[in-house]
């Protein structure tokens, strides 16, 4: 289960399976959220995750886009 409560991380899926989410937060809840990415959920494949910085949105919660 993602630590979804501590950050938000609003989630898109593209038809190539590629899944992008914006995670905003703490530090320490970022990089919790980064490492359960990194293996996804128990049905998941994940090949990789590309990690880029940028300026917080305020956004709150977790939502999945699309």
């Amino acid at each position: 289960m993602p630590p979804s409560s501590a950050c938000t991380a609003p989630c898109a899926t593209f038809l190539d399976g590629t899944v992008e989410a914006v995670v905003e937060g703490e530090p320490e809840h970022v990089e919790a959220m980064l490492d359960w990415l990194r293996d996804g959920p128990p049905s998941a494949r994940v090949e990789g995750i590309d990690v880029r910085e940028d300026d917080p949105t305020g956004r709150t919660g977790f939502r999945v886009l699309g």
